[in-house]
């Protein structure tokens, strides 16, 4: 549904025999096509965020319908059959009773990670040379909420040399809220959003992440572990909740899971108070995600068994 292209379309468009535009197709129209090209399987990787289409999925155009991906949650729709996860997002018996979908939960994880090409190499701790901390808040900046933003000020205001940096849209909005609550307008910095690669770059310039809750981050926090950056979360109940943790604990760093928002604040003053601990972070963290992201084909091959099983499903005659 994105419109125009980019070196991920020309790779994506040339490994499969068709490929339909339709962004600008209205739901019904789009509906429509998918019902004449005879899809049986549908997947959908957005949910509920920018540019999705779910009201095409309402339609219900294919037979099966899958959720995966873009939104670690349930989609509400009736009409979406399954949502792909896996035991850390959603336990099993946690997550039944909040999604409309049946949970898939594959082995090797709800998702796979293949770090972006020409990817900046890690630096050395910022901190180290500025001689202060300096924050990133890179999540989508519709998770900040007010909870969010009044504990960022706690930190703030118990290191008082530290730096803040926001990148987003409506960032200077986080600012203000936070010169609200008594924090000099001088030590945040707002930044639009920027393309990848830039983006991967901002990190060069950050010690420490600060993660949205009760909705994590996930391509952002993957992405900051891969350039050396860590960041504290704060575990919650519900699926979007867990991604942070989920995360940070295979690679042994369950100290900046958080329990609850003073734990949090707690967690982040502990761990921007200690550069040398920071630093050796910084230097051992690719080389410690590295293990867990695989060549892809595992995550493929368990993903192509799981729609194979949902196809013999609806091709099975009712009992």
């Amino acid at each position: 549904n994105q419109v125009g292209n980019d070196a991920m379309t020309a790779r994506l468009r040339a490994l499969v025999p068709h490929w339909r535009e339709i962004a600008t197709l209205d739901d019904d129209a789009l509906a429509d096509r998918i019902r004449r090209d005879e899809i049986d399987i549908l997947v959908d990787l957005s949910g509920h965020t920018a540019r999705h289409r779910l009201l095409t999925f309402a339609r219900k155009p294919a037979p099966i319908q899958v959720t995966m991906i873009g939104y670690m949650h349930t989609t509400g729709l009736s009409a979406m059959d399954y949502r792909i996860t896996d035991v850390t997002l959603d336990p099993p018996g946690t997550s039944e009773t909040f999604s409309t979908e049946t949970l898939v939960r594959l082995p090797a994880g709800a998702a796979t990670f293949h770090p972006p090409a020409a990817c900046p190499p890690v630096n050395e701790l910022p901190a180290l040379t500025n001689g202060h901390v300096t924050f990133g808040a890179f999540n989508n900046l519709a998770k900040v909420t007010p909870e969010v933003v009044a504990a960022w000020a706690d930190i703030l205001e118990a290191l008082p040399t530290s730096r803040l940096l926001v990148v987003g849209r409506a960032g200077n909005g986080i600012k203000s809220q936070l010169e609200a609550d008594g924090i000099d307008g001088a030590r945040i910095e707002s930044l639009e959003r920027q393309p990848l690669l830039e983006y991967l770059a901002l990190h060069h310039r950050v010690d420490l992440l600060l993660d949205t809750f009760p909705y994590n981050g996930g391509t952002t926090g993957i992405l900051a572990i891969w350039m050396g950056v860590p960041f504290v979360t704060v575990d919650s109940a519900q699926t979007s909740g867990r991604a942070g943790g989920a995360l940070l604990r295979p690679l042994g760093l369950s100290r900046l899971v958080a329990a609850n928002s003073a734990d949090y604040i707690r967690k982040t003053i502990e761990a921007a108070s200690d550069f040398h601990r920071l630093a050796e972070w910084r230097r051992t963290l690719r080389a410690r995600l590295e293990p867990h992201l695989g060549d892809g084909s595992t995550y493929t091959r368990q993903l192509e068994s799981a729609f194979r099983d949902m196809w013999l499903r609806w091709c099975a005659p009712a009992s």
